[in-house]
């Protein structure tokens, strides 16, 4: 992650840690310090900055990576960071073509590990490498 990734993602936090309570309009409590703090230290240790940052209702923070037009596929990476330690972590791919989806993790977990980071990496690379591919691709065309 570069610097300039590092510091939009600390100010994606300190906004998060600005909300108060009742912020969706729904009731929603305000996060706790400690909880918003942990969960930028787990995200500023990945190598890529994720595509989104969001708080959610579920007492979660949300982040994600994806790639919507990766060779007629949809690729999509979603980490949920609950206020209760829990992780949850989906990966899938939809085939456009065949208007069919793979989903090829979806896990829950009662803390992230080494290896976790090394998987989110890892396919945290794929997707950025195929969009970057992808873009590549759309502006040759456009050149042409």
């Amino acid at each position: 992650m570069t610097r300039q990734d590092q510091k939009e993602v600390r100010t994606i936090f300190k906004d998060i840690l600005d909300l108060k309570n009742n912020w969706n309009q729904y009731n929603a409590d305000s996060f706790d310090p400690k909880f918003v703090h942990e969960i930028q230290k787990n995200v500023l240790r990945l190598q890529y900055r994720p595509d989104c940052i969001v708080p959610t209702a579920n007492d979660s923070i949300q982040i994600e990576y994806s790639c919507e037009e990766c060779n007629n596929q949809e690729i999509y990476l979603e980490i949920e960071f609950f206020t209760n330690h829990h992780i949850k972590m989906f990966y899938t791919i939809i085939d456009k073509e065949n208007n069919s989806q793979h989903i090829l993790v979806k896990k829950e977990i009662e803390s992230i590990q080494r290896d976790d980071y090394e998987k989110i990496n890892r396919y945290a690379k794929t997707i950025k490498e195929l969009a970057e591919e992808n873009e590549a691709k759309n502006v040759k065309s456009i050149s042409n």
